[in-house]
């Protein structure tokens, strides 16, 4: 009968390094759950519940840029610096540690300083009054806080200081700036949080209202006039240049605003505005005139979209935006029908297949029209005078336009439009807007 090669297998071998394993596995699992220490010794510790004694108090955890609009959230350009001061003090009976125990953005920093209870209380009614120009102790000690729960700065019974919340805005306008901080303090192993809030938000260097105005029509020998604020939140000393349009017909004007035409302006704006709240830094006036006719020279018939330029403080690389004036000049020449407004109206039509609009044109019978330009330059424009319109007194001109297949998609742009030279004792040109959509299918 043949041997075995070896000995049989036994049960408890294989059960005894089973059970060593779950034994050692259990241990590490019991540790780490009872034993504290396992944890690591930066454990976080939380704020101390409601019902303990009050350590330090804020004299106010909101900022208050203005008191008399205490809504109003402190405006800053883009890349600009910023800083806001509490005043608190320890009303325990013992001292506290206290630190950062989170900021709700990066681009913000925080320091404590203690201060002098004189100084303190000197410079607390001054933020109270008018945090904007409020002045800082001299030879104050900031420390700069770090997002710790271990070091912080010891705060004596008694003792009174400022923390100072810091930013650099770096976001677009307009848009709002996330300020907020987390402080703790820390007294016997116990936290209290409180938290510190900065309203702000981004805003331009310089800013107008109204946006644009409308001069309505503008009759033979009218002037129309056109009045905007121009104004900065951000810059006390910022210089507003009106550059001119190149128009002869249109003048622009800046006259700087002293303290009682910028309260009167304030008004406006709060009436008009409520829900803008803003701050006159420095302020203009800008006044625009625009004239239908400057001795032998006229403003051209048609409706009018005046962009107005400006430089700001020397300079047109920061202007975003312009105040715009608008309007439309009439005269002896009538288009269309009263439903087109001046304008040559194509509606909306499929892009793929175009359109095509004849537009008539009435001018007095002394006064000749001919095709100056047109815009975009994909349509097909004619113009040509009805022969078969009889009057002793008027003309009647044909204006002919087609936009060809796969050519116009979407709105037509802002601008596009057909311009006619009249012919008469007082030549001049007629603007003639183009509207309409090209859809898809």
């Amino acid at each position: 009968m043949p041997q075995p090669n070896g000995p049989e297998p036994r049960p408890m071998r294989l059960l005894i390094p089973i059970i060593l394993f779950c034994l050692i596995v259990g241990g590490i699992a019991w540790t780490l759950q009872f034993m504290p220490a396992w944890r690591g010794a930066d454990k976080v510790e939380q704020p101390v519940t409601a019902g303990s004694d009050e350590l330090a108090r804020y004299e106010w955890t909101a900022a208050v840029w203005d008191k008399e609009r205490p809504t109003y959230a402190m405006e800053f350009e883009m890349g600009g610096d910023g800083h806001y001061d509490f005043p608190f003090q320890n009303i325990s009976a013992k001292p506290f540690e206290m630190g950062l125990r989170k900021a709700s953005c990066n681009c913000t920093s925080v320091s404590v300083a203690l201060v002098d209870p004189t100084a303190w209380e000197a410079y607390r009614q001054q933020l109270a009054q008018d945090p904007i120009t409020a002045t800082a102790p001299e030879g104050l000690q900031w420390h700069p806080l770090k997002t710790e729960l271990t070091n912080g700065l010891s705060v004596p019974v008694g003792g009174k200081g400022v923390v100072r919340m810091s930013w650099h805005a770096r976001n677009q306008p307009p848009s709002q700036l996330n300020l907020h901080v987390n402080m703790w303090h820390r007294s016997n192993g116990e936290y209290q949080d409180v938290k510190l809030d900065v309203p702000a938000v981004m805003t331009e260097g310089m800013r107008f209202f109204p946006q644009h105005v409308d001069l309505a029509t503008l009759m033979p020998k009218d002037t129309g006039t056109a009045e905007f604020l121009v104004w900065s939140p951000t810059r006390p000393n910022m210089s507003i240049t009106a550059t001119g349009t190149k128009n002869p017909l249109v003048e622009s004007q800046v006259q700087r605003l002293n303290e009682s035409d910028k309260a009167s302006w304030m008004q406006r704006l709060a009436s008009e505005l409520p829900n803008e709240l803003t701050r006159l830094t420095s302020a203009y006036v800008l006044k625009v005139t625009v004239h239908e006719q400057v001795g032998d020279q006229y403003f051209d018939q048609g409706p009018f979209h005046l962009s107005i330029p400006l430089m700001l403080d020397g300079s047109t690389a920061e202007v975003k935006s312009l105040p715009v004036v608008d309007g439309i000049v009439k005269g002896d020449i009538q288009i269309g029908i009263p439903e087109d407004r001046g304008r040559l109206d194509l509606k909306e039509f499929p892009a793929k297949f175009g359109t095509r609009r004849i537009l008539g044109v009435f001018t007095d019978a002394a006064v000749d029209l001919e095709y100056e330009s047109h815009d975009p330059a994909t349509l097909h424009v004619t113009l040509s005078k009805d022969t078969s319109f009889q009057s002793s007194t008027r003309k009647k001109w044909i204006l002919s336009v087609e936009v060809p297949p796969n050519t116009q998609f979407g709105q037509f742009v802002e601008g596009s439009s057909i311009v006619l030279r009249i012919k008469s004792a007082t030549p001049r040109l007629l603007r003639i807007p183009i509207v309409g959509v090209g859809t898809q299918g």
